[in-house]
């Protein structure tokens, strides 16, 4: 295990404000109003205007990054001085996310048509499989206390984490499945 540092978090609110480059190069070929939300049947039934569109919301995803990581450090990471697997990888999630999110607003503002739904659940299904990969392997000595109801030993807490575990993996899987098929 690693602990945190400022090196990641400046990394982690980069990544998440990077996309505005792409956003400033395609800015005078976007529609004034952009989709930012889509109906299940691929729809844009949400739009913005492209300034938000294309700078707030990044900045905005850049606040909410810092803020978790300034509450991942302050109540979890500072007591232990450690910071797990599966903390590393909820850590990326936001950045990866906020990316591919970027990209589907950009190039559906650019006039490409896309499968938002596809783009959308494979790379989750592929982010809740990972964590629930990590799950069984959290230390139950780092843990015992943050988990609510506490597990009775560490028997119980294993058990608990491979229940936990499996659900999450056969949920990645159904979200890739849908990905694919819906």
């Amino acid at each position: 295990m690693k602990k945190i540092s400022m090196k990641t978090i400046l990394l982690a609110v980069t990544l998440c404000l990077l996309p505005m480059i792409a956003g400033a190069i395609f800015y005078g070929r976007i529609p004034e109003q952009m989709a930012v939300h889509w109906d299940v049947n691929n729809v844009p039934n949400t739009y913005m205007h492209k300034a938000f569109a294309l700078f707030g919301i990044p900045v905005a995803i850049a606040l909410l990054q810092t803020a978790l990581l300034s509450l991942f450090y302050g109540f979890y990471i500072r007591k232990t001085e450690n910071m797990p697997k599966v903390t590393r990888i909820i850590i990326w999630c936001l950045p990866v996310i906020n990316a591919i999110t970027y990209a589907i607003i950009l190039m559906w503002g650019l006039g490409y048509t896309l499968r938002v739904s596809t783009l959308v659940l494979l790379p989750l299904g592929a982010i809740v499989i990972l964590l629930g990969n990590y799950l069984p392997k959290m230390s139950y000595e780092g843990n015992k206390d943050r988990i609510h109801p506490k597990p009775k030993d560490e028997k119980s807490f294993r058990k608990m984490l491979r229940i936990t575990s499996v659900a999450f993996i056969m949920m990645g899987i159904a979200f890739i499945f849908l990905g694919i098929f819906w």
